[in-house]
């Protein structure tokens, strides 16, 4: 009788763990009595694309105890480990050829499309953070969306961890150690990662938002007169918005990816090579119309509970208006800009509902500016902290 009691004991104690959910099917799984669930976990991608190839995967997590071995296993329809894993084409990054940071990297399993890897030869330190970066993966080709599973084992023992194939079902996990879950979107012009089973929504209208299922494509075009046209007589401004909802406990960061390849991080009139209508930099200023000088910044109008990075915050009163002030300052960090990651635009502290921001583009041209008409692509990337 007391054997059967404890075993009841250690069952109720697993299903905790877990979370109280029901699974449709018994998994085939195997758990250590010391499993644990890592911390502070994130994924940020460099890419928000769908179909987008030559990802980069940033995994960051701080493990319970030392381990040397890993497994990311991405599904299309739950982060629990253990459960049966769905993974229909279009719905999860394909992993075949990828690489990583540190440790080797393989692929496991042979699913459709590959979506599992292995790493091994790792040092990860319990209480301390880990950071691994994977490259060569290949983004959903929906706007979906997906989840990934992570696992640490002690050495040799990720070999017994068997992924759901062909389309999908059971996985066999193996005596893994720590764990935990991740959840990820794609959508078109904006990545949102989302750690674990926690939420994250975010979106970008061209116009205010009441909530991100009631938006407009963010085309702005910045100029005055008809056509609209940017010269040396004004500075002129135009407005995006975005929205976000998270209930991560260290709230969300949101970071701005510039697609135009020069330095400076302005407008390009030639591909985006070179840019004749230029970027503020690092520190915001003041513009003014006719200084002789072709100027590109922003700044952000933020919400109660977001913190705006020093390059685009206002140092008015005007709290970044959606028409342009003399003594509003506006910034654009080139150099960040166009770094993998891009450059962090806000942040906020804690969980959120329905923060709402502006971002304020302006441009003024010099008498010198060449004619053409001048483009500038912008992704904003938006990473939950858990």
């Amino acid at each position: 009788m007391k054997h059967r009691v404890r075993l009841l004991a250690r069952c109720v104690y697993t299903l905790l763990a877990l979370g109280a959910f029901v699974v449709p099917a018994l998994p085939i799984f195997t758990q250590t009595a010391s499993a644990a669930q890592v911390s502070t976990r994130s994924i940020q991608l460099s890419n928000s694309t769908p179909s987008a190839t030559s990802v980069s995967y940033q995994l960051t997590f701080t493990p319970v105890t030392t381990e040397q071995e890993l497994i990311v296993d991405f599904c299309g329809d739950t982060p629990l480990i253990g459960a049966t894993c769905a993974f229909a084409a279009g719905t999860v990054p394909n992993v075949s050829g990828v690489t990583s940071s540190v440790g080797t990297a393989t692929t496991v399993g042979s699913g459709t499309p590959v979506h599992t890897i292995k790493v091994t030869g790792l040092t990860m330190t319990g209480g301390s953070p880990f950071t691994i970066t994977f490259s060569g993966l290949t983004n959903p080709s929906t706007a979906t969306s997906f989840y990934a599973r992570v696992l640490t084992y002690a050495t040799g023992n990720a070999t017994g961890y068997v992924p759901a194939n062909t389309t999908g079902g059971s996985t066999t996990t193996g005596t893994y150690v720590d764990y935990g879950g991740i959840a990820l979107s794609t959508a078109s012009q904006i990545t949102i990662s989302a750690s674990v089973m926690e939420t994250l929504t975010f979106c970008v209208s061209g116009s205010t938002i009441t909530n991100c299922g009631t938006t407009t494509t963010p085309s702005l075009t910045i100029g005055h007169g008809t056509p609209q046209i940017i010269d040396s007589t004004a500075v002129d401004v135009a407005s995006a918005y975005t929205q976000l909802s998270t209930n991560a406990t260290s709230g969300a960061i949101i970071r701005m990816k510039a697609s135009n390849s020069c330095s400076n991080g302005g407008l390009s009139s030639s591909g985006g090579s070179t840019c004749n209508i230029v970027g503020n930099g690092s520190t915001a200023v003041t513009m003014a119309a006719g200084n002789g000088t072709a100027q590109f910044g922003m700044c952000v109008g933020k919400g109660s509970n977001t913190t705006i990075a020093a390059t685009y915050t206002d140092g008015s009163a005007n709290n970044c208006g959606t028409s342009w002030n003399a003594t509003s300052t506006y910034g654009m960090n080139g150099t960040n800009l166009t770094s993998t990651y891009g450059d962090q635009v806000f942040s906020t502290t804690g969980p959120v509902s329905a923060e709402n921001n502006r971002c304020t583009f302006a441009a003024t041209a010099a008498t010198t500016t060449q004619a053409g008409i001048y483009t500038g692509n912008e992704s904003l990337i938006a990473t939950g902290k858990f």
